[in-house]
């Protein structure tokens, strides 16, 4: 067996989060508090809760509730809340929001991005007001085919704040597991870029998904986002389908609102990748 690679000084357990966890729970060692733990999880999530300042609209007045059976169980019955409120909605009115959420550096020459809580906040209401006008609606299911861009992030905050769920597709599927996906997920719109890059290569995306979308007709538009606007001159447009990014954020959307979600409903909707 392989020595530690690194071993923690005490200053630094000390400091530590667990550390503090440990001394709000009152647990006596990490040993303790997975036994307690595994006695009341209905406890232990109180403790997340209280130690992470998870935010709720409406207070839950049960923890867990498992009279339907562990297969079943809910969380923080008859509570509201949204994870946009506990991400981005609470830091606004605060100095956090000045402060950077998202650095970005992209290939092969993309600039950085830095933007702080107020600019990407600002960005995700944007694109959620768009997707409202296209008429994704609590509960829809939106799909996000997309590279790590700063979009894809704004595009997960955006979606999450209509209270509709979010179905990520990996940037590397081809036509037919993306297909497969969109039909068994039901989704509605879909978010994608017109290329992407691997290691300097450009790799269509539009193209590919065009091809799913002729066995996943139940998609009623595609949002595209522009990176390469020499490349996006061929890139096929369907204009009766296809919107571009661009232009569905360029409303502004002072004061839209986060929704109000049951802490059971669903956010997000993951496939494998197969193997």
């Amino acid at each position: 067996m392989d020595a530690p690679r690194w071993i923690p000084t005490q200053p630094q357990i000390e400091a530590s989060n667990l550390t503090a966890f440990l001394a709000q729970t009152g647990a006596s060692s990490y040993e303790d508090l997975l036994e307690k733990s595994n006695q009341d999880p209905a406890w232990l999530m109180e403790q997340v809760f209280q130690f992470s300042g998870v935010k709720f609209y409406r207070p839950f007045q049960q923890t867990l509730d498992l009279s339907r059976g562990h297969a079943h169980a809910r969380w923080c019955v008859d509570g509201t809340t949204n994870i946009v409120l506990n991400c981005l909605d609470q830091h606004l009115e605060s100095v956090v929001a000045a402060q950077p959420l998202l650095i970005w550096e992209g290939e092969p020459d993309a600039p950085s991005q830095t933007m702080s809580y107020a600019e990407f906040n600002d960005q995700v209401c944007r694109l959620a007001a768009g997707l409202r006008r296209l008429g994704v609606e609590r509960g829809d299911v939106v799909a996000i085919y997309l590279p790590i861009l700063p979009e894809s992030f704004v595009a997960f905050f955006s979606v999450l704040k209509l209270g509709a769920i979010l179905l990520p597709l990996f940037s590397g599927f081809g036509a037919q597991p993306i297909a497969t996906r969109l039909v068994d997920g039901r989704a509605k719109i879909v978010i994608t870029a017109d290329i992407t890059y691997r290691r300097g290569a450009i790799i269509p995306m539009k193209t590919t998904l065009d091809e799913a979308l002729l066995n996943a007709p139940d998609v009623k538009k595609v949002v595209v986002i522009e990176r390469n606007k020499a490349i996006h001159a061929s890139i096929s447009i369907n204009h009766e389908r296809d919107v571009l990014y661009s232009a569905l954020i360029s409303e502004p959307a002072v004061g839209l609102a986060t929704e109000h979600m049951d802490p059971n409903d669903p956010a997000m909707l993951f496939y494998t990748s197969g193997t």
